[in-house]
């Protein structure tokens, strides 16, 4: 298939989508798949048998924004969201990155908060390793949403939530998920918050 992944999904009909990018089903699908290397799928058949194993798994050559979410990061994500979902309120508004992992990550997280897909918002500016604009993500958002949730990547990640929140992270790994409570009334304002939530994956398993 090449080096950069390809997705699969079906809508709520069952009819099948596929495309290279997994923005382009986010709003059509209620389920999204990676599409195995190395594999072809016949319809006549209807599975998907493999042909080749490539020597490049650990991605080396792949570029960074296209690198995929791999399997246990999919299942970090459904561990923490499902389990969040039942924790918290659903937040107002769902925010990532376009980074192929970070997307992946959203999807399945609007997925298990019944969340719909095709209001995911996603900005490319969140691709970064800097707390810049995911400070100026979260410092632009409509005073009309009392709550976020945005899927950023590291070291942005790290430095913001111990900017603005009052409890000292180390590091933040991969589906962590931080909850910061600000006391402003308007998101421009934001100053320093309260770290109300701390949750890893590991910590679940």
């Amino acid at each position: 298939i090449g080096i950069i992944p390809l997705y699969t999904g079906y809508d709520e009909h069952g009819n099948f989508y596929v495309s290279s990018e997994m923005k382009a089903l986010a709003g059509v699908c209620k389920t999204i798949s990676e599409f195995p290397p190395g594999h072809y799928l016949w319809s006549k058949e209807g599975k998907i048998t493999k042909y080749y194993k490539r020597d490049w798994m650990e991605y080396d050559n792949v570029k960074d924004i296209d690198r995929p979410l791999k399997e246990r990061g999919i299942n970090d994500a459904h561990l923490l969201s499902k389990y969040l979902s039942e924790e918290i309120k659903r937040p107002d508004v769902f925010i990532t990155s376009t980074a192929n992992r970070a997307l992946h990550t959203a999807t399945i997280f609007c997925e298990n908060f019944e969340y719909p897909h095709s209001q995911l918002l996603m900005k490319r500016q969140l691709y970064s390793f800097s707390d810049g604009y995911l400070t100026k993500t979260v410092k632009a958002l409509d005073d009309g949403f009392n709550s976020a949730i945005i899927f950023s990547h590291d070291h942005g990640i790290n430095t913001f939530v111990n900017k603005f929140g009052n409890k000292p992270i180390a590091h933040v790994p991969t589906c962590g998920v931080i909850g910061i409570q600000f006391d402003e009334k308007h998101w421009k304002n934001i100053k320093k918050g309260t770290t109300v939530l701390v949750e890893f994956p590991r910590d679940h398993k």
